[in-house]
């Protein structure tokens, strides 16, 4: 994705919600700027587009949900653990510096990706939007593996065996659960490709 379909996504997001263009460009250019550091290789502009098609393909795309999308990494440090937590203050002062009403709902939004489970009284679009999110992990074993190995770009000052302890790790977590994704939708269209490249991923550690 280049960089201008992003912003043109973030400019008729803006437009739909009536916000000011001198702050609405601003805003976008900085969270390009987020999304363009040179330690990122999967969360990048084009991860944010495939979430936004996603949620449209979910019938979920809401301005809310794009919101979300939007602002969910805009905070990215592997080093880090508290990258959500970040992003979902970032999206509510930056939403609540532009007079929007969601800012909460987004906010909440983006701090379910840190765990990728539903909170009790999460905003509804919560289960359409994690779905998004993670549908990378039923794509196309090609595509799979090369998500894969971005994520181990990332993740490049972590040393091999311990890269592939923790991998394994959260890989065989998420087969664990009872299902990966919360929509019928998600479910039907997601979940058994899904499992099948994480076990061939865990298969290959």
């Amino acid at each position: 994705m280049s960089g201008g379909t992003f912003m043109t996504s973030w400019i008729e997001l803006a437009g739909e919600l009536g916000l000011d263009p001198e702050p609405t460009h601003d805003i976008g250019f900085d969270l390009a700027a987020c999304h363009t550091e040179p330690h990122r290789h999967y969360h990048t502009m084009e991860h944010i587009e495939a979430v936004l098609r996603h949620l449209q393909d979910l019938n979920a795309a809401t301005p809310t949900a794009r919101l979300a999308a939007f602002f969910h990494d805009a905070i990215y440090d592997p080093t880090r653990g508290d990258n959500e937590t970040q992003s979902a203050e970032l999206a509510r002062e930056v939403l609540i510096a532009v007079g929007r009403p969601e800012a909460d709902d987004v906010a909440a939004m983006v701090l379910a990706t840190a765990r990728h489970e539903l909170p009790e009284g999460a905003p509804r679009e919560t289960p359409a939007f994690l779905d998004a999110d993670l549908a990378i992990l039923a794509s196309r074993p090609q595509v799979y593996d090369t998500y894969a190995e971005n994520v181990r770009a990332e993740y490049q000052h972590v040393p091999d065996a311990d890269f592939r302890t923790s991998r394994k790790a959260v890989l065989q977590g998420f087969l664990e659960r009872e299902r990966l994704f919360f929509t019928t939708a998600g479910l039907a269209k997601f979940e058994v490709p899904a499992r099948a490249n994480l076990r061939r991923e865990i298969a290959g550690l």
